[in-house]
């Protein structure tokens, strides 16, 4: 997908770039924090748009495993009691991996579908959101700091 139209738009395309990253729609959000860090834009604020724009794209994927659960995703009543209980205990480390590429989308999806606790998975959702963009922050600073 070419991403100009969204690195155009400064902050707020890093924001809808980084909430549609967020949801099934395969995007490189880590791609265009890096572009605007490398037009001048101010990397602490890239990455709580960042941030702050995958999280509610997480959350917003939280929702539609939650929702879906009953309206579209028929899956029988005795599969989910088998995987509820081991998708619960790791939660908070399926939380935290959201940002990881292609799996994390779906891990978001399964922790609303099985009614994992809102807060605590917001939460966790939140902090590896925020380590994965300091992360790209930090190299995109280092590359930029010996190559301009």
């Amino acid at each position: 997908m070419h991403l100009d139209w969204l690195i155009q738009y400064g902050y707020l395309g890093l924001f809808i770039g980084s909430f549609v990253a967020a949801t099934l729609i395969p995007l490189s959000s880590e791609g265009i924090m890096i572009a605007l860090i490398y037009a001048g834009l101010d990397i602490k604020i890239c990455i709580v748009v960042a941030t702050f724009g995958n999280w509610l794209g997480s959350l917003s994927s939280f929702w539609l495993g939650y929702v879906g659960r009953e309206k579209w995703l028929k899956i029988k009543e005795e599969k989910v009691l088998k995987w509820q209980p081991r998708i619960v205990k790791y939660s908070v480390w399926m939380a935290l991996l959201s940002w990881l590429p292609f799996v994390g989308d779906v891990m978001a999806v399964a922790l609303g579908f099985f009614r994992c606790h809102f807060g605590k998975m917001a939460l966790f959702i939140f902090i590896g959101k925020l380590i994965r963009y300091i992360f790209w922050g930090y190299i995109t600073f280092e590359v930029l700091k010996h190559i301009t």
